[in-house]
């Protein structure tokens, strides 16, 4: 929702606490690794290669020029599973060959809430100094609303 808070105009920071941090697991079976012939090596190696970041060149379109870059594009579990990390007789040998993966959440480094709530996600929107404090919350308080009526965050 941070990115959502950004885009409203006059919001020049959005810092949050709270909730958790979403991490992806693979569990690797020492077995199955040795039974496909792949190292641990391999399938760290293999699942950072699918899902680096990397800079490209400027390309030179007349008198503008524009960035390419790659992005990595891991968006789920079945993501990571489907990345090839050999060959087995010309069968290919996927990460879910030889793990599992799942969700999981990264170990928590602090709560935020008041009184009685342990657990609850808050933020500090900042607003660009220039500009009517008025106007900005106003906008912000319709994102917020926009938010909260989607369904994007559980009840």
């Amino acid at each position: 929702m941070t990115r959502r808070l950004l885009s409203v105009s006059g919001v020049a920071q959005v810092i949050a606490w709270g909730g958790t941090t979403k991490d992806y697991e693979v569990e690797a079976s020492l077995a199955k690794l040795e039974g496909y012939n792949v190292t641990l090596q391999q399938l760290i190696g293999a699942i950072g290669n699918a899902n680096s970041n990397v800079g490209g060149r400027t390309v030179n379109i007349g008198q503008q020029s524009v960035n390419i870059r790659g992005v990595g594009l891991i968006r789920d579990t079945s993501d990571i599973g489907n990345i090839v990390l050999a060959q087995s007789n010309a069968i290919p040998v996927r990460v879910k060959d030889v793990a599992t993966v799942k969700i999981g959440y990264l170990p928590r480094l602090g709560k935020a809430g008041p009184d009685d709530q342990d657990d609850v996600v808050t933020g500090i929107v900042v607003m660009n100094r220039t500009l009517q404090t008025n106007q900005v919350v106003a906008r912000i308080k319709v994102e917020v609303d926009r938010i909260n009526h989607e369904g994007l965050l559980p009840p």
